[in-house]
């Protein structure tokens, strides 16, 4: 936003002001000072609700939700107080500190190189959910794994055989690799 604009009067859902605590003392968290009225969301999905024209009746006005994705930049009244308010707490933009040290989306997050991942279960357990999705579509790496790769680095750790289960599910609802989950499967439900 440019700063020769008049600073424009930060809402709940874009334009509504109903929810008078947030309006009245919110401050940002200084964290995320150098920012100013931007942010970069940092989750893999940051779900926020904005006001909109209704399509039945053009004079009125709706809230509808509208889903943010990891590496997205949007201003402060895209987000409005609520979502603001919730991202920081929760830890959904990145601050300033990982901005400067380069994380800004999926294409940078967690590169790490598949010779650190292979054959090293205690490296690929301390990986997130979204990280193992990264990992499993090759964009932390630059290259998917195969199915060798993984159960190699799965070895036989029954929670991450779990997790990554999940986490290939999530890689592509569509087509996940049948023979990796049922690899994955029966590393999990081993004795």
């Amino acid at each position: 936003m440019a700063e020769t604009k008049e600073k424009q009067e930060l809402e709940l859902y874009g334009a509504d002001l109903t929810h008078k605590q947030l309006k009245d003392g919110y401050e940002t968290h200084e964290a995320f000072a150098k920012q100013g009225d931007t942010r970069v969301i940092k989750a893999l999905q940051f779900p926020v609700h904005v006001k909109t024209s209704n399509p039945m009746f053009p004079d009125a006005e709706v809230i509808q939700e509208r889903t943010l994705t990891q590496g997205d930049k949007v201003t402060v009244h895209e987000l409005g107080l609520i979502a603001l308010e919730k991202g920081e707490r929760l830890g959904a933009f990145y601050t300033d500190e990982e901005l400067a040290a380069g994380n800004r989306g999926p294409s940078e997050a967690v590169k790490v190189s598949s010779e650190e991942l292979d054959g090293d279960p205690v490296q690929l357990s301390e990986l997130g959910e979204g990280e193992l999705v990264l990992w499993l579509s090759g964009e932390s790496t630059g290259k998917a794994p195969t199915v060798p790769e993984v159960l190699e680095a799965v070895g036989e750790d029954k929670d991450l055989a779990k997790r990554i289960i999940e986490a290939e599910n999530q890689r592509d609802k569509d087509d996940p690799r049948k023979s990796l989950i049922d690899k994955l499967t029966t590393v999990a439900e081993s004795e």
